[in-house]
């Protein structure tokens, strides 16, 4: 039996054929925003915000500024509710879970950002945030079109 689930580090099939087809340059749609785009992290970045960052990362769309993430990209989810029937306790089990955009289902890792950027004491005292002040200067990231010309080449 084959797995079609993408090995360690290699980019999921799936979101290469969203607009990224082998021997063709995809339209770019308009309006088309070409600067640089940075995702800031940090150690409330739970959930689906998670998720978003990790494949942000994966798939090169953004610089991802700030700290490691608190919550993994593949959570659990979906609970059912129900209640115990002897002791009467609420309780909730999850009936879903999500895979990495990477497509590694044995990495549990949280997000790590490409430029850390810790807020001190000091900073939260003098109201200054430095993961904001460093994404002012979000350096460019790769072109979706060139990353899908790249990936085919």
């Amino acid at each position: 039996m084959t797995s079609s689930r993408p090995a360690r580090h290699e980019l999921p099939p799936l979101a290469v054929t969203a607009g990224c087809t082998p021997g063709r340059t995809p339209a770019r749609a308009e309006p088309f925003f070409a600067g640089p785009v940075c995702v800031l992290t940090g150690s409330y970045t739970f959930s689906a915000a998670s998720e978003l960052a990790e494949a942000v990362k994966t798939y090169g769309l953004a610089t991802i500024v700030g700290e490691e993430t608190g919550g993994q990209p593949d959570p659990f989810g979906n609970a059912l509710p129900f209640m115990l029937p002897r002791s009467r306790l609420p309780v909730n089990i999850a009936t879903a879970t999500s895979i990495r955009a990477n497509g590694n289902v044995t990495d549990f890792s949280s997000v790590n950002p490409d430029i850390v950027v810790r807020t001190t004491a000091d900073d939260i005292r003098r109201g200054f945030d430095p993961v904001i002040a460093r994404a002012a200067n979000c350096p460019p990231t790769i072109d979706p079109l060139t990353w899908c010309a790249i990936r085919h080449a």
